[in-house]
């Protein structure tokens, strides 16, 4: 079965960081000098610039072809087999029989979402 993942219009948030290829990122709680916890923060780089927008996909159920169970496709597995020229790779591995690409799943583009792009 093929599935889309739709983009949850209500999580969509304009990124503070947008554009530059470096920005800070909380941490883990530490402890300073006089033993009280403070968060600590990290500068992160990047190749990639920062995105203008940050989102998240709707929780939507799939289907495994093979064993007809169903779940979230968050729990679609991958992996390698083999090594070398002889490595494949393979995508959406049902977590109940275990077989690849036990449904067709493709992510909805957030360029879909610009007419809800809050301002």
């Amino acid at each position: 079965m093929r599935y889309l993942i739709r983009v949850d219009s209500n999580s969509i948030k304009k990124n503070e960081d947008a554009g530059q290829t470096s920005h800070i990122v909380p941490g883990m709680p530490v402890k300073d000098s006089s033993g009280s916890l403070r968060k600590s923060v990290n500068l992160v780089h990047s190749i990639t610039p920062v995105p203008n927008y940050s989102f998240k996909y709707l929780e939507t159920l799939v289907e495994c072809e093979e064993c007809h169970a169903q779940f979230s496709y968050k729990k679609l597995g991958s992996d390698s087999i083999g090594d070398g020229d002889n490595k494949q790779h393979l995508d959406n591995i049902c977590p109940i029989c275990g077989i690849a690409y036990c449904c067709s799943i493709t992510f909805e583009k957030f360029n879909d979402k610009t007419e809800r792009i809050p301002k």
